[in-house]
């Protein structure tokens, strides 16, 4: 009986001491916390239609640039001769077009031009008519006249108004008091400035050609634009409304 009292004591004791070795279970790890929820970005605002500049026609064919980036437009790379000739249209154009508080002094200041350089502005008209001619194949009357039409048209765009007749102004200013011997080295660079607004406009309508391609390309396949620009032509764009060539008020020069 002791014996096996002492075996059961012994037992009980080795399962105490077993129970005593037992580890506790770890801790539950603790709940994750909720989930974040990310509200969707919101839709980017719709890209408005773009409009051309200054109001002009959507679908204008413009000057393209060349290489060096210049705007080919019917203004670059003429001789002096013709130059000058050309000057004398776009301050014709700008006499009867420009209206404004100072359009008097722009009609005096634009006939003493042609009043004082008569004969370098009949010499220079003579240039252009051979010069047309060799191009043509003709005697150049025909040729010049044409181009002449072209180049009122050029620098009438009512597009360009609003920054052409400041310019132009000016320019006029300038030529009445200009020495007759010094004209043909003064007008390329007086032409290239009147030019400039035309330059400055066909930036701006490039640019809104690129817009309106980004535009349309957004469009849903379902949407058809309402036109698409016109691509770019060599030079001479003629976007105005035709007007005849005009008579100046200083005897037959046109």
């Amino acid at each position: 009986m002791n014996r096996q009292w002492v075996i059961r004591s012994g037992c009980i004791v080795t399962i105490a001491l077993l129970a005593g070795c037992t580890r506790p279970a770890p801790p539950a790890p603790p709940a994750p916390p909720p989930a974040v929820i990310v509200p969707p970005a919101p839709a980017p605002a719709p890209m408005p239609m773009p409009v051309p500049p200054n109001q002009a026609a959507p679908n204008l064919i413009i000057p393209i640039t060349d290489t060096a980036g210049r705007r080919l437009t019917p203004n670059v790379d003429l001789s002096p001769q013709q130059a000058l000739w050309q000057l004398r249209i776009g301050l014709n154009v700008a006499a009867l077009n420009c209206r404004g508080p100072n359009d008097q002094i722009l009609i005096n200041n634009y006939s003493a031009f042609l009043r004082n350089n008569r004969a370098a502005i009949a010499a220079a008209e003579r240039w252009v008519i051979r010069d047309q001619g060799t191009k043509t194949g003709t005697n150049g009357i025909a040729a010049r006249d044409s181009l002449s039409t072209r180049l009122y048209n050029y620098f009438a765009q009512p597009p360009v108004q609003q920054s052409f007749c400041p310019i132009a102004t000016s320019i006029a200013a300038m030529a009445a008091v200009e020495p007759t011997a010094n004209i043909l080295n003064f007008a390329p660079a007086r032409l290239a400035e009147l030019d400039q607004p035309f330059v400055d406009f066909y930036a701006a309508y490039s640019r809104y050609q690129i817009d309106y391609a980004t535009w349309a390309a957004r469009q849903p396949a379902t949407v058809t634009p309402a036109y698409v620009p016109a691509s770019v032509a060599p030079a001479a764009p003629m976007t105005g409304s035709v007007t005849s060539p005009p008579t100046s008020s200083t005897g037959g020069q046109r």
